[in-house]
């Protein structure tokens, strides 16, 4: 067939022959019609008839110009064609009269053509020959990876450009038709319907024994095995090698095999011995990555398993399947479900549950831990979760857990993580789930140390693997083609073994030859040596890169902030700079190296495994490469970030004697001078006339400075210390304070107490910690410092007993470094002292990050001072490094001295061994006794010891007698109701009690430093360990503080954040063991949900603190706290606001997995947790807080002035503290302040969200234009002032009574000065926004537990409250509108009779409750 007929003629083509030319197409442009007919008939002329007519050619009226354009098949579009041609003259239409047509017909075609072409041929071709066709088809297939590009240039070869695709046709000169071209070859290798059906069937019939057990469903998973790769699972013997581990299963999935992207192969790979490589054992192809798709890969793997034991005669054992996997929920729930299923229905094998099974199943699963340190990498690029400078400290805390010899160090290591970086607690948790931890941690791991110890710890085998599968057979596969391609891999590994088998090489030299590499050099490239910097090629681009512009936007600003006038010792600096060897990139490694010898000694008895080893380490490191200049250390607050490595470690003397180089100890004492009219101590041998003391030395290693004591000390560091180390130099309090001895708010002791702090021990690196505050002034550091040269102790009066005091004054502290932050990115620069008394600078981004020396510096000039004298603004001190002259020895003076001190308070210290905590006791012949906690008749409740202190009194002294206090209950014992309401807790924390140095400072709001009876209103209080605050037991979530002892370590919701976490994973590990232990002590835990019977129903209540009768006579109550939105029947006696008494045989619990009981509890109604507003949304709705008649009276002389900033704007009054705040706040440029430049105020001085409520709703009541502007000022200036005035009046007492009170001035000025202290109060509260509604979270963790519907929940969590019992209240539904997550989905009831029962109960409950509506 000839694409250009020409002339006169008649042919007929077979219909073969016709389709083989593409229904005999044509170059000529043609325009076609005709008879189409469905069905062939015998004569052409009955048949289907096609007429093309010929369009002729669109040419140049210039004879010379030889352009001919191919017309376009719709006549109405040629005219758009005859436009001017490229040579300039006009194109025009040559019409052509040629015509033919097509007879189609059951024995062929008949083609008839008539007249002759009297035009040129056009230059553009449509259509490919079938030779063309056959070529072109070819050339892609030899080249698939070439592009349409590449084959129109000329594909790749070993001597450049080959044949290009234009050589074939001019039809493929056009890019976009190659590329059409070769799409259309690569899809028609695809295929579907039937056709893949057949392929895939010829697949098989041509691979009989390679496809295994093929699931074509939703979860489609085709296994691909060879007989050989079959041969691998299973070896005859262990192949031991501690060193490179190389047993066990191997399992990932490869993402980019297959040309869909939801599409995975999923490989397990085995180390074939014979081959000395990975192999893989089975390949699947998956059309997802759900569980179900890797349950089919892993059963099918077992089967293949146990067909290979079975041949080999092998005793298939749990141990063979043991593996390593990813952190994919779907891979690990595949495999575990895989291996149930498996053993469920292997004969001759019998387990007792499939429980059993799924827990020998976890046991065998190794996570790979290049995924877990993959992803520490990733979080500690995070600079809002991890600090810049702290991300190599983030990472070597977070890998030291992998290796974690035992659980203690383990959660040890892991508070210490989350003491240092909080945010990361919840990608943390993830890790820390049993699941999780049991597979990638040493401590937490369920599988055999010897099988754990055989198999590798990582997946990169199967990554490699992957990579060669890509290099093999390429990626994108269709399905069929990728089947072919797995085929060949397999044939590839059989001629592998082929070859060995012959003694037929397959590679040069040894194999492996990385493992001996990394022998030698400890890795397995050359190349990958760590500190090694690739080489700079400057091509004379600009700076382009996240490194170059950061760095040198950085550079540019520190070099203009220190060359700034008015820092005098800055410019001289830089002018005397020169550099020098020694490179120090920790602050506390000059300190350390002046004796370096005394530190490392301390190190000799420690355990190997001990974490404080990282620290020596950390430190010999340094100490060896002092000298090289290239030396790419971590940034400098790494070291600090060491100081919970330090805390870490065995608590015996190997730990003490190293932790003591940092740590300082203290005891804690207050003392009361008693009333004067009963027996006392001689006043000439002690002052007091009882005290209490804490069971526990307080440890500390850091000396934390904050905004009290710079206002205190005037910012003198030297006068701070010289106060506070020796006894003697701490002052008392500016006025008396109230006993502690304080029944219902009474002073029933009458005497004045003081709380003192007294030093026993103190550390030869003196840390200091500076408040960071730019808002603050800042401290003035002395380059010495000698606490105890001026000392007049009294202990050396002849009076006094006790031996006499060795003269301390010699003792002195050396500044030694000083650490500055600017506060923009985290960036730190240090200041150091050299051994030869110079002053060093380092800064990472200036000079190369090497360290320069001040000429001409000393600690005087360039070290101590303020730090606007050494540091332009906005530098200021983060912290301060001292070392102690005289090492260990003058340690121990220290404590001699001390010791000695205390012996006036008839008080005894003692030292186990060097290092260690002192520990501090009467004497022996002492004049006081201690005083039983059952006698502290103070406590409401003694049934156990929640106190942190020991009391001891004067021997025969009288106790002062005790108020009487009427808490009987006139009622009845069973009357949930007492007459007597006790206060409740949660009212303003704003109010002024009797003054006590016990600070109150809980979640649930309350707050004050008084004293501790009246703000706690007779509930259990607890004090934190690091800050010293009380809070009560009640409050804390889920009672977790309910079952700490006198002598355990307790911190508060502020100081540990980490509570949550820990608390969890130490109930987990309770749990397994303590079941019923913890079910009996439900009730015994303040601050955990119950439900409470009044009249026939039960309602939520907090349980606030346990009540026990003398001697255990009588009934045991519980004080709790109703929930605030229960529905008490309308016909009931409400209960009265506040906290009631209830017996303890009228509470329950949730009686978890109690199906019986819980029949049998009614419900009352009440409003869900989930269903009350936010603090946020509630005030938005202030009628939820209608104003108080205080509140009223504050504000209503007031309202001109509110109104007045309203509508001029806080810059208009400049003298009210808030619009001050506002004002300055306007013109500051730090990011953290963005809310406030917009005129925000965030502190509300212990305003609770009701308080702030009244506040904002009494605004709207009495300002007009207040109604429809909130948006502008709710938060701002103005409802900041009038917070202000709210505390102003509320602490008028306490500013009365402050020494300062400038009672001489007039009202105006007097009114100014209590705004300025109400204001004060109102930013030192700040941490009050922290403040939690107890009762909220209270219940939502309790209801969840009543609500669960789980596994573990089983059956009594299936619909059982009050089904035996009849309708809750009001027919009141509580299963209605609860949150999703709390159906787990995994439990449905096995007894029809249960479901039908339940289902019935729940109808008839709707249905009344719909005809109540």
């Amino acid at each position: 067939w000839d694409y250009w007929p020409d002339g006169d003629f008649t042919q007929v083509f077979s219909l073969t022959e016709y389709a083989s030319t593409n229904r005999l197409a044509e170059h000529w442009s043609n325009r076609n019609t005709g008879i189409s007919v469905k069905t062939l008939q015998n004569q052409f002329g009955q048949g289907s008839t096609t007429s093309r007519s010929c369009l002729g050619v669109i040419t140049c009226d210039n004879d010379s110009c030889k352009v001919v354009i191919r017309p376009q098949t719709h006549t109405n579009r040629i005219p758009s064609q005859l436009v001017e041609c490229q040579c300039g003259e006009l194109l025009r239409h040559r019409k052509c009269t040629v015509k033919a047509r097509i007879h189609k017909f059951t024995s062929g075609v008949y083609y008839e053509h008539r007249g002759v072409h009297d035009h040129p041929k056009p230059a553009r071709l449509l259509h490919l020959t079938p030779p063309e066709q056959d070529k072109l088809h070819d050339l892609i297939s030899s080249n698939p990876k070439s592009g349409p590009l590449a084959l129109l240039v000329g594909v790749p070869t070993l001597y450049g450009p080959g044949q290009s695709a234009a050589e074939i046709s001019s039809v493929l000169a056009n890019q976009d038709r190659l590329k059409a071209e070769r799409r259309a070859v690569k899809t028609g290798q695809s295929s579907g319907g039937d056709r893949f059906v057949a392929e895939f069937s010829q697949f098989c019939k041509e691979h009989p024994d390679l496809t295994i057990r093929p699931h074509l469903h939703v979860a489609t998973v085709i296994t691909i095995q060879s007989e050989f790769m079959a041969s691998q699972l299973i070896k005859d013997t262990l192949v031991i090698n501690p060193s490179d581990p190389v047993e066990g299963i191997v399992s990932d999935a490869a993402h980019g095999f297959w040309q869909e992207r939801n599409h995975l192969l999923i490989v397990s790979s085995v180390y074939s011995p014979l081959l000395h490589c990975w192999v893989p054992g089975i390949m699947s192809f998956s059309n997802g990555a759900s569980a179900e798709h890797y349950q089919h890969h892993f059963h099918t793997l077992f089967e293949r398993m146990a067909d290979q034991a079975r041949k080999r005669s092998i005793t298939l054992e749990f141990h063979h399947f043991s593996g390593v996997v990813d952190f994919s929920e779907a891979q690990r729930l595949g495999f575990i479900e895989a291996f149930v299923d498996f053993w469920s229905t292997t004969s001759g094998h019998t387990h007792s549950t499939r429980e059993e099974l799924r827990k020998a199943a976890q046991k065998l699963l190794r996570g790979c831990r290049e995924h877990f340190r993959a992803n520490v990498t990733r979080i500690s690029r995070i600079d809002a979760v991890v600090p810049h400078d702290s991300a190599t400290a983030f990472k070597s805390q977070t890998n030291a857990l992998l290796e974690a010899p035992d659980s203690k160090t383990f959660l040890e290591l892991a508070s210490a993580l989350l003491k240092s970086f909080p945010k990361v607690a919840p990608w943390l948790s993830w890790w820390l789930k049993e699941e999780h931890a049991s597979m990638l941690f040493t401590s937490q791991r369920k599988m055999s140390e010897f099988i754990w110890d055989l198999i590798p710890e990582t997946t990169n085998a199967e990554e490699a693997m992957h990579w060669k599968l890509y290099s093999a057979v390429g990626r994108n596969h269709t399905l069929l083609e990728g089947l072919q391609a797995l085929s060949k891999v397999a044939d590839y590994y059989q001629r592998l073994v082929s070859n060995v088998l012959v003694g037929n090489p397959i590679r040069y030299g040894r194999p492996e030859p990385w493992k001996a590499t990394k022998k030698t050099i400890g890795r397995t490239k050359p190349s990958r040596e760590p500190g090694r910097q690739k080489l700079f090629k400057n091509d004379g681009r600009p700076p382009d890169t996240l490194r170059e512009l950061v760095q040198q936007r950085k550079k540019i600003q520190k070099t203009r902030a220190y060359t700034q006038s008015g820092t005098p010792n800055v410019q001289p600096m830089h002018k005397h700079i020169k550099k020098i060897k020694i490179v120090v990139k920790k602050p506390g490694l000059p300190v350390i190296m002046r004796d370096f010898d005394d530190f490392a000694s301390r190190f000799i008895s420690l355990p190997s495994t001990s974490p404080l080893q990282a620290l020596l380490q950390h430190f010999l490191h340094h100490q060896q490469h002092m000298q090289l200049q290239d030396l790419d250390g971590e940034p400098l607050t790494a070291w600090l970030a060491n100081e919970h490595l330090i805390q870490l470690g065995p608590a015996d003397a190997s730990g003490d004697l190293v932790r003591s180089y940092f740590q300082h100890s203290y005891v804690q004492m207050r003392t009361c001078s008693g009333l004067p009219n009963t027996n006392s101590a001689d006043p000439q041998v002690c002052p007091d006339r009882h005290y209490q003391i804490e069971p526990a030395i307080r440890t500390y290693f850091f000396a934390k400075l904050g905004a009290e004591l710079h206002q205190e000390f005037s910012g003198d560091l030297a006068a701070y210390l010289s106060t506070h180390l020796p006894i003697d130099r701490i002052p008392p309090s500016p006025r008396g304070a109230a006993c502690w001895r304080s029944l219902a708010g009474q002073d029933t002791c009458g005497g004045v107490s003081h709380m003192k702090r007294f030093y026993l021990t103190m550390p030869i690196l003196l840390n200091v910690k500076l408040d960071t505050d730019e808002r603050l002034p800042h401290w003035s550091l002395p380059a010495t410092v000698c606490p105890w040269q001026s000392v007049q102790t009294l202990s050396n009066d002849p009076k006094k007993p006790g031996p006499p005091l060795s003269d301390l004054s010699d003792i002195t502290y050396d500044l030694v470094a000083r650490i500055f932050g600017s506060g923009e990115g985290g960036h730190f620069v240090v200041r150091l002292l050299s051994d030869s008394g110079t002053v060093l600078f380092y800064d990472d981004l200036n000079n190369g990050g090497r360290v320069q020396e001040i000429q001409g510096s000393t600690s005087k000039t360039h070290l101590a001072g303020l730090d606007k004298d050494l540091m332009p603004s906005p530098w200021s001190s983060h912290y301060a490094l001292y070392h102690l002259r005289g090492g260990l020895k003058a340690q121990q003076r220290i404590l001699e001295h001390q010791s000695a001190l205390l012996q006036s308070y008839q008080l005894a210290v003692s030292q186990s061994h060097p290092g260690a905590a002192p520990h501090v006791d009467l004497m022996p012949d002492s004049l006081f006794e201690e005083m039983p906690f059952k006698d502290w008749w103070w406590i409401e409740d003694r049934s156990c010891s929640t106190s942190r202190k020991r009391e001891f009194i004067f021997k025969g002294a009288t106790p002062a007698p005790r108020t009487s206090l009427d808490t009987q209950n006139p009622l009845g014992a069973d009357h949930p109701f007492p007459s007597h309401q006790l206060h409740n807790s949660q009212s303003s924390s704003l109010s002024s009690p009797p003054p006590s140095p016990m600070p109150m400072d809980c979640r649930c709001g309350t707050k004050g430093d008084g004293n501790i009876a009246s703000l706690s209103n007779g509930l259990p209080v607890i004090q934190c360990s690091q800050c010293e605050r009380w809070s009560h037991i009640a409050c804390q979530r889920n009672g977790a503080a309910s079952s700490i002892t006198a002598l355990q370590q307790w911190l508060c919701y502020i100081c540990d954040i980490r509570g949550t976490l820990m608390l969890r994973c130490v109930l987990l590990m309770l749990l397994q063991s303590l079941n019923s232990l913890l079910d009996y002590l439900l009730l015994s835990s303040p601050g955990k949900g119950a439900l409470a019977c009044y009249r026939e129903f039960y309602y939520p209540v907090r349980l606030l603190a346990k009540i026990v009768p003398p001697e255990k006579q009588g009934i045991v109550r519980w004080r709790v706290r109703w929930w605030r939105h229960s529905i008490f029947p309308s016909d009931a006696t409400l209960p009265p606001p506040g906290d009631s008494q209830i017996a303890e045989s009228n509470i329950v619990d949730e009686l978890w997995n109690d199906r019986d009981k819980r029949r049998e509890i009614r419900l009352g109604r009440w409003l869900h947790a989930h269903e009350i507003l936010k603090d946020e949304e509630l005030l938005y709705n202030t009628h939820q807080y209608p104003y108080t008649d205080e509140i009223n009276n504050i504000l209503s002389p007031h309202v001109d002035l509110l109104q007045r900033i309203l509508l001029q704007g806080f810059q208009s009054f400049p003298d009210l503290p808030a619009c001050r705040y506002s004002i300055d706040a306007a013109k500051s440029n730090q990011q953290n302040f963005e809310a406030e430049r917009r005129g925000m105020v965030p502190f509300y001085g212990g305003l609770d969200i009701a308080e702030q409520g009244q506040i904002v709703n009494w605004i709207v009541s009495h300002i007009p234009e207040a109604e429809g502007t909130r948006e502008k000022w709710q938060g701002s200036a103005m409802n900041a002032h009038a917070a202000t005035l709210v505390i102003a009046y509320r602490r008028r007492f306490d500013i009365q009574d402050d020494p300062t009170y400038p009672k001489h001035l007039d009202g105006a000025e007097l009114e100014v000065y209590s705004l300025k202290r109400a204001w004060e109060y109102q930013r030192n509260d700040e941490e009050d926004r922290f403040q939690v509604d107890v009762d909220h979270e209270c219940l939502t963790l309790f209801e969840e537990r009543l609500f669960e519907r789980s596994r573990e929940a089983g059956i009594a969590g299936w619909y059982q409250w009050g089904l035996d019992a009849g309708e809750h209240q009001e027919s009141w539904d509580p299963y209605a509108g609860l949150p999703s997550h709390w159906n787990h989905g995994d439990f449905y009831p096995d007894n029809e009779d249960e479901v039908l029962k339940v289902s019935i109960a729940l109808f008839i409950t709707f249905s009344a409750y719909l005809y109540l509506l």
